[in-house]
């Protein structure tokens, strides 16, 4: 019973930690290592482009497209960032697919959902610990989560790994 209790707690407490909207997400952002977005339900944005990492509801498949778009309430924009001591692993809402870097140790290599492959066996793709910079690295190639700069505009914008270099377009926020 007590840990049907906590479960409830900690359910409860996620729900309220999810976001309203993006049209306050200059109020409301926060540094991904703060302590209050250690974990829980958040959307995750570009901080040059103030757009919101998304995961294509319409290609709801292992393999399917992330991309930045404008922030709105869509379950599509939120992503939960869980830990298993250093491993942070971050998963739709909408498809409970992971983050997952394509095993391509390129600049530019994308960047996909993926279905989540357990603590098991270790997926270092699919790892995403996050600097104090609030840049997202991945595991598997030490390359950070990165913008595309020239589709800044434009609607969707491209994000793929690069090497980490400190740039805006590296950098992300919880709202």
């Amino acid at each position: 019973m007590k840990k049907l209790l906590t479960l409830a707690v900690c359910a409860a407490a996620a729900i309220t930690t999810l976001p309203t909207g993006a049209a306050q997400a200059d109020n409301r952002a926060r540094n991904l290592d703060g302590p209050r977005v250690a974990a829980g339900w958040h959307q995750l944005a570009n901080s040059h482009s103030r757009k919101c990492l998304t995961i294509d509801a319409q290609q709801n498949w292992d393999g399917g497209r992330v991309y930045l778009a404008n922030c709105d309430t869509d379950a599509a924009q939120r992503w939960y960032r869980g830990a298993n001591g250093d491993r942070v692993v971050i998963t739709s809402a909408w498809s409970s697919r992971v983050l997952d870097a394509v095993l391509d140790n390129r600049n530019g290599s994308a960047v996909t959902g993926y279905r989540w492959l357990d603590w098991d066996h270790y997926p270092q793709n699919q790892q995403w610990p996050v600097t104090s910079a609030g840049e997202i690295k991945n595991a598997w190639n030490g390359r950070c989560l990165d913008a595309n700069p020239g589709q800044k505009d434009w609607p969707e914008q491209q994000v793929y790994l690069w090497d980490c270099n400190g740039s805006q377009w590296q950098r992300w926020f919880a709202v």
